[in-house]
């Protein structure tokens, strides 16, 4: 079975000497022995014969394209398609001890019809229903060919694809391809792939009502012939099918309430939303994306003024869906409450109040009073801030990154911490991300500034702490001199030198030579950028005297990840355990 996935692959068929007549070897020194003239195992070598000439008499062997068919690890089968211009093979194989028959999906590969004759024992096996059912013995193989003159060429790839959409539609049209005899139309919400067969035509057009609107759909066309080969697929075509949104507004009284906290559930604020007949459905509708948001009290821009939450379907209101939300102000005060809507999937957006759809766009506010809903935010019980972030400190500092960590704050009630940085010591500064745990990686920095960074600790009642301490970092990479240390085992040779190899040296065995310290550790100081993570070995000068693992194998480049730690120094304990040219190893 090795031999015949050898002799049905892609690629050259390359068989050592003897493999075909039997040929054994062993561990050295008895290696490859001399090829076996007098001892030629016959059947292996007819074997090979036939393998052999079924890839020199069929091109589809040789360099057809390479598909898998079929595999089961279960039972033990496996099957591949070769599929060349005008000729096709599939080969299945069994490696169970039991014959089976192994039942492959071929439509669009090789046409209804076909006679597929068995170049190894010569039964046929006909495509129906695009399948084919091969029949294969015990520990056996089959190699399923297509008589000549098979029609296995497919038609070009479709051009010109293009989309247009009304309400519930997708409209495609492509420019005919020559020899097609139809096309398929291919859909998925994933570009490059992901693909689910929506329709098939026979006119270089087709109209598509299944699309989920507000959701991108990405379209690709497949020409097929007489025979029903497909062709490539035409260049992917994507689409935004959107709703025509009919009215959309808060529903709810113009004034609500609630205590500021991270943790309590807030006040729900609903909301009507209508796309006509789309929501007359039972259900949610498909394709409306609906936001809660709050901004200032008066006036403001809800594009870069306002914080927004996702609202959920409730439940049917008449020929209207019924959405629900809460909002999580951070700050007491008054806020002017707003609904924006989106079919097409948030790319844009319209605001609505009470009365309606105000806006289309988030650059411009017509504020209101009477269509308003106003929230006001009370105080928490709990006043009391948690303590300050203590130890903050820089972890590790590059030209792209600057990590900070800190301790941990002890407060039952801890919701976040706040991370600020500024150019220059004392402020002002600016937020720059929220974390969870006591640490944060700035990546918005550039390459070559200097930050100052404080921290504080937030509450579920958001009250806030005082800041940290400062710290400052500068956007550069810092160097890290590493320390290796090894300890050598009894065995190594008294008067050997110890050297370090590794892709930072060029991998050279006897470049880099250590010191001694004792009788068994050497070491050698090295240095490095934080965030290198250089891969090495031990050697005494040479790959011949490299070292090995417990039991004389050969072990993996040893590596690590160089840190700054709180010195600005790095030390790596290793240990080698058995050398190649010792220990038994040679």
């Amino acid at each position: 079975l090795v031999s015949a996935i050898q002799l049905t692959w892609p690629g050259i068929a390359s068989i050592y000497y003897g493999t075909e007549a039997g040929l054994t070897g062993h561990d050295d020194p008895d290696d490859r022995r001399p090829y076996p003239w007098q001892a030629i195992d016959t059947e292996l070598r007819d074997w090979y014969g036939l393998l052999g000439t079924l890839r020199a008499d069929h091109v589809a062997l040789r360099t057809g394209d390479l598909e898998f068919l079929a595999s089961d690890d279960d039972a033990q089968t496996l099957a591949y398609l070769r599929r060349a211009d005008d000729e096709a093979a599939v080969v299945v194989l069994n490696l169970s001890t039991e014959a089976q028959t192994v039942n492959l999906e071929v439509a669009g590969r090789i046409p209804d019809g076909t006679v597929l004759t068995d170049g190894i024992g010569g039964s046929n096996a006909v495509v129906g229903d695009g399948r084919v059912a091969a029949a294969v013995a015990a520990q056996g193989v089959l190699v399923l060919l297509t008589p000549p003159g098979a029609d296995l060429v497919a038609p070009p790839a479709p051009t010109d694809l293009t989309a247009s959409t009304t309400t519930g539609t997708i409209e495609l049209t492509w420019t005919a391809t020559a020899g097609a005899a139809g096309y398929q139309v291919w859909r998925s919400i994933l570009t490059q792939g992901g693909y689910e067969l929506v329709g098939t035509t026979t006119a270089a057009r087709f109209q598509d009502s299944t699309a989920r609107s507000g959701t991108r759909s990405y379209y690709v066309i497949v020409a097929f012939d007489a025979a029903a080969n497909p062709g490539a697929r035409s260049a992917e075509m994507s689409i935004l099918p959107q709703l025509e949104l009919a009215d959309a507004r808060l529903a709810g009284p113009a004034t609500v309430s609630q205590t500021l906290s991270a943790v309590d559930p807030g006040v729900r604020i609903e909301a009507l939303i209508s796309a006509g007949s789309a929501t007359a459905a039972t259900g949610p509708t498909i394709g409306i994306r609906a936001q809660i948001g709050i901004g200032p009290a008066r006036g403001g821009n809800p594009a870069t003024d306002y914080a927004w939450w996702e609202m959920t379907w409730v439940a049917d209101a008449g020929e209207a869906d019924r959405l629900g939300g809460t909002v999580r102000p951070e700050a007491l005060g008054t806020f002017n409450v707003v609904l924006r809507i989106s079919t097409d999937g948030g790319a844009s957006w319209s605001y609505a109040d009470r009365g309606g759809v105000v806006a289309d766009s988030g650059t411009a506010w017509d504020y209101r009073a009477d269509e308003a809903v106003t929230l006001g935010v009370t105080p928490n019980p709990d006043a009391a801030a948690p303590g300050a972030a203590l130890g903050l400190l820089i972890t590790s500092a590059g030209d792209a990154s600057v990590t900070l960590a800190w301790d941990p704050v002890e407060a039952p009630d801890l919701f976040r911490y706040e991370i600020f940085r500024s150019a220059s010591a004392g402020g002002p500064y600016d937020a720059v991300g929220t974390s969870i745990e006591p640490s944060f990686t700035d990546a918005s920095i550039r390459a070559g500034d200097s930050y100052v960074y404080i921290v504080t600790a937030v509450d579920t009642a958001f009250n806030r702490s005082a800041p940290s301490d400062e710290v400052a970092a500068a956007a550069v990479s810092r160097a890290v001199p590493v320390t290796f240390s090894v300890t050598l085992p009894a065995s190594t040779p008294a008067g050997d030198t110890i050297y370090v190899a590794g892709d930072f040296q060029g991998w050279d065995p006897a470049a880099t030579p250590m010191t001694r310290i004792d009788e068994h550790t050497w070491t050698i100081v090295l240095p490095f950028v934080e965030g290198a993570e250089p891969q090495y070995k031990y050697t005494r000068g040479s790959w011949e005297a490299v070292e090995k693992d417990a039991g004389c194998g050969e072990i993996p480049n040893r590596t690590g990840t160089v840190t700054f730690g709180t010195d600005g120094t790095a030390l790596w304990r290793d240990a080698v355990v058995k050398w190649r040219d010792v220990d038994q190893c040679g």
